[in-house]
C-alpha cells in the first residue's frame, strides 16, 4: 500500500509518526506530497502537490494507492481530484479524508479565520496564515469531481460526537463513498487520530481498506 499524505494547515510534509508506525510493513510506505510554500491558494497548492504525486509514481506501487487529506489537506485532496478529474484513476485508488468538507458546500460553516496562538511564530505563523486564507478564499468555478472511491472518518464516542453527517461530503454525490467511524474523544477527529500514539485506530482502518481493495476482492482499480 502507498499512502500519499496531504497535511493540515501549517504543517509541512513530514510522515506523521503514526502513519509511520502503523504501515512498518514491507510493502507499505507513506510518502508526504509537497506544496507548501508553493502559492497561495488551494488550486495552486493541489496543481503543485499533482506535480510531485505524478514525480514519485513513476513506478506502480505494490497494492492500492491512498490519498489521504487531513484537515485542510482534505479540501486539497478534493481540488486534486476536481483538476485531475477521470486521470486521477491512473494514480489514485482511494481517498481518504479526516475533513470537513469545503465551506461553500450546503450546510457547512465557513472556517473562521482566528490569529495564531502565542506558541506559533515566525515562519510557522505565516505559513499557517496564508493556508487559513486559502481555505476561506476557496471556490472552485465548478464543482465537476470523478467517480472515485472516497472514505471519509468521523468520531463516535460521547461526549463530543461527529457524526458523519456533519462532514458534509455526501453533497458532492460521490457513488463509492463509505464513512468509517473512528472512537474519539474529541471533535477534532482527524487531529487526534494523525497524533494517536497507540496506532491501533490507523491499524484497523488500513486493515480494512486492504481487505475492500485486494485483488481478491475484484474490486482494485488496475
Amino acid at each position: 500500500m502507498q499512502i500519499y499524505y496531504l497535511h493540515h494547515a501549517g504543517g509541512l510534509p513530514c510522515v506523521p509518526r503514526n502513519l509511520r508506525a502503523a504501515l512498518r510493513t514491507g510493502d507499505s510506505t507513506v510518502t508526504p506530497l509537497r506544496f507548501a510554500g508553493t502559492g497561495s491558494t488551494i488550486e495552486d497548492f493541489a496543481h503543485h502537490a499533482i506535480s510531485d504525486l505524478v514525480a514519485r509514481t513513476t513506478v506502480r506501487a505494490t497494492g492500492p494507492r491512498v490519498l489521504y487529506g487531513h484537515s485542510m489537506g482534505g479540501t486539497v485532496a478534493y481540488e486534486i481530484c476536481r483538476q485531475l478529474g477521470p486521470a486521477i484513476e491512473q494514480l489514485i485508488d482511494v481517498v481518504v479524508l479526516a475533513a470537513t468538507a469545503p465551506w461553500w458546500l450546503p450546510g457547512v460553516t465557513r472556517p473562521r479565520i482566528a490569529a495564531p496562538g502565542p506558541g506559533i511564530k515566525g515562519r510557522s505563523e505565516q505559513r499557517l496564515v496564508t493556508h487559513l486564507a486559502a481555505v476561506d478564499r476557496y471556490l472552485p468555478c465548478d464543482h465537476d469531481v470523478p467517480d472515485v472511491r472516497v472514505r471519509v472518518l468521523y468520531a463516535t464516542r460521547d461526549p463530543l460526537v461527529v457524526p458523519h453527517a456533519a462532514l458534509k461530503w455526501e453533497s458532492l454525490g460521490w457513488e463509492d463513498l463509505r464513512f468509517h467511524a473512528v472512537e474519539s474523544s474529541s471533535h477534532l477527529f482527524h487531529t487526534e487520530i494523525v497524533d494517536d500514539p497507540e496506532e491501533r485506530r490507523w491499524e484497523s482502518f488500513i486493515g480494512e481498506l486492504r481487505s475492500e481493495t485486494s485483488p481478491e476482492s475484484r474490486r482494485w482499480l488496475q
